[in-house]
């Protein structure tokens, strides 16, 4: 429907993942290349963010190839207002994501004397705060629903048992699993020692032996012979390290051949397998800051969140219902 009333309205789609590289007649990349160098050596903006650029920007620059300008030279407010314009019906963190970098690109190319006139006064300014979700998690019940599932006679079924025991026992993110390279792994001390994909920290944690197990079985019976330095590798050809989306169709295969809700508000994919482990270990008394080693990650705060699952000790924490004329009698059920 987005896509019909923004053709209706603007006679043209400018919407979707934009990648600069697949966009045709792109006539304004190089100053998007020129842009996030910028970016990337004034103000150390991270790899992701730049990658964040594409999309966002692509979007924008996509907007102007469309709308048939030669030249930044020919861009009005009008033409800033008409492009914000057309992310009416979009949420709020969506429109907030585009204007905030639209913003800072318009402001660049008047700095750099691209621009004659400062036009980044007319994006509008949203004020979005990011709501806090509870995480999605599976239950001891459901993870061993979900590793029986899993056909391990199979290549890909050892592959994907390994990459789910890892994420399970082990609580790293997939993109640190499916980067997982052979020197990540040290056979002689039994642990797995990698630089975390998002933090770009040292993380050290033990190998454990059904992890290490299912490992040494996928590479063994499993993997395909190839020469990347990757652990999990895809089995059609061309052979390549595991994206971001396999990962995710992986848990969520299995998760629905197991019988597991994976809808968008059921219990999604990888991630919920890391949740499920910070709740086992908060259920078994863990300390927070123990668990926050565990995970990876820097601030305790980080790892509150899944305080919220916890629901055994948070019955600790409910307060009794106190008598009132319509419970004094302990007649209302709740």
């Amino acid at each position: 429907m987005q896509f019909l009333c923004e053709y209706n309205q603007y006679g043209r789609f400018s919407f979707g993942k934009i990648s600069t590289g697949k966009v045709p007649g792109y006539k304004f990349s190089n100053y998007l290349n020129d842009f996030k160098e910028h970016q990337k050596t004034r103000h150390l903006i991270a790899e992701s963010t730049l990658k964040h650029y594409d999309n966002e920007l692509g979007r924008f620059l996509l907007f102007l190839d469309q709308n048939n300008f030669n030249s930044l030279d020919e861009l009005k407010s009008s033409s800033i207002l008409d492009y914000c314009g057309s992310f009416s019906s979009y949420s709020s963190s969506v429109r907030h994501n585009a204007f905030s970098t639209l913003r800072v690109f318009l402001r660049y190319l008047f700095n750099e004397k691209i621009l004659n006139e400062d036009l980044s006064d007319l994006v509008p300014s949203l004020s979005h705060k990011r709501q806090c979700k509870l995480p999605t998690s599976y239950t001891n019940e459901e993870i061993d629903n979900l590793l029986n599932s899993i056909d391990r006679s199979s290549p890909i079924g050892k592959r994907d048992y390994a990459i789910i025991l890892t994420a399970i026992r082990l609580g790293l993110r997939s993109s640190d699993i499916r980067l997982m390279k052979f020197s990540s792994i040290n056979w002689v001390k039994n642990t797995i020692e990698l630089i975390m994909e998002k933090t770009k920290e040292l993380i050290v944690l033990p190998l454990l032996k059904d992890v290490g197990e299912a490992i040494i079985e996928y590479i063994k019976y499993g993997r395909p012979i190839c020469d990347l330095e990757y652990i999990f590798v895809t089995h059609l050809a061309p052979t390549k390290a595991i994206g971001p989306s396999g990962m995710s169709s992986i848990v969520r295969r299995h998760a629905n051949n197991a019988g597991i809700d994976c809808t968008i508000y059921g219990k999604g994919g990888p991630h919920a397998l890391r949740s499920a482990l910070a709740t086992h270990l908060l259920e078994n008394n863990v300390p927070l800051p123990v668990i926050s080693e565990i995970l990876g990650h820097k601030d305790t705060r980080t790892t509150e969140v899944y305080l919220k699952l916890d629901i055994p000790h948070l019955r600790k924490c409910g307060l009794e219902v106190p008598q009132f004329s319509w419970n004094k009698n302990n007649l209302e059920v709740f």
